[in-house]
């Protein structure tokens, strides 16, 4: 459909057992959190990184319920990928009892379900001279220097730009204009643009 979705997935615990099962983790990659948190170049892991790119160009969002024991591993750094790249939410319920937990993941599912999302958005920041955009942190795959596109966001979500000051600044304030077009819930493309300055 033409204004994105969202599909939510629930596991417990690592992928380690089918068809699609992640990679296990060498004791090496267990005990340095460095190697841990990098995806390992392997052909199973690889499927994350495949179904996450299919879903972003299809404007879905992915949201993980990831349960686990209490040792907490789920190997986010592999499955959570689909998350990262599609602005979905990971939802980690560590030590999961369901009879005891089962009240807090309902809770998280009914939010979910019933946020108002907008769809399909795209975000673009300009800046006067100066200075220029030097990395965007968000959970999607970014298509230009200076926009975002996500297939669907909150009005909970945020994001982070860091700005690279040059030399040749030459007025007291710096300008800023944030674009965000969405589709809303009718279909409807809804643009709204905030220009705002900075010293």
């Amino acid at each position: 459909n033409d204004i994105g979705g969202i599909v939510m997935a629930f596991i417990y615990g690592p992928c380690d057992v089918g068809p699609r099962s992640s990679s296990r983790r060498s004791p090496d990659e267990m005990i340095n959190e460095t190697l841990l948190l990098k995806m390992p170049k392997t052909e199973s892991s690889s499927f994350y990184g495949f179904i996450a790119r299919l879903y972003a160009r299809s404007m879905i969002s992915l949201h993980l319920f990831a349960a686990s024991d209490k040792s907490g591993f789920v190997d986010l750094a592999v499955i959570g990928v689909p998350c990262v790249l599609t602005g979905g939410r990971c939802h980690i319920l560590r030590g999961f009892d369901p009879t005891i937990n089962f009240s807090e993941l309902h809770r998280e599912i009914y939010r979910t379900l019933t946020m108002n999302y907008f769809w399909h958005a795209t975000l673009r920041l300009r800046t006067s001279g100066g200075i220029s955009i030097h990395r965007i942190h968000a959970n999607c795959q970014l298509t230009s220097p200076n926009s975002i596109s996500i297939p669907a966001i909150s009005m909970e979500d945020s994001f982070v730009y860091e700005f690279v000051i040059h030399n040749n600044v030459r007025s007291d304030t710096i300008t800023f204009q944030f674009e965000l077009e969405w589709n809303n819930e009718k279909r409807m493309r809804k643009i709204r643009i905030f220009n705002f300055s900075l010293p």
